[in-house]
């Protein structure tokens, strides 16, 4: 009678052992859920903050092109003025 209660106490006790060890593995499964949702919102930062990196240098060559445009076009504007002299010297 003994024997089967110790045998008893030994089998709830490995049942209980693997409920927990059952438990553990459930936890460590959600951590590592966690830490990939973790990845993967640092990788959309990252995306972001390359869009707009993106972003700030086609600005930059927008503005490049525009003071280009407007070099252009003083230069015309001197080249204008300079015709404009020659023909008055000229009569």
């Amino acid at each position: 009678m003994l024997l089967l209660l110790l045998l008893l106490l030994l089998l709830q006790f490995i049942l209980l052992l693997r409920l927990l060890l059952l438990l553990l593995l459930l936890l460590l499964l959600l951590l590592l859920l966690l830490l990939l949702l973790l990845l993967l919102l640092l990788l959309l930062l990252i995306q972001i903050l390359l869009l707009l990196l993106l972003l700030l240098l086609l600005l930059q060559l927008l503005l490049l092109l525009l003071l280009l445009l407007l070099l252009l076009l003083l230069l015309l504007l001197l080249l204008l003025l300079l015709l404009l002299l020659l023909l008055l010297l000229l009569l």
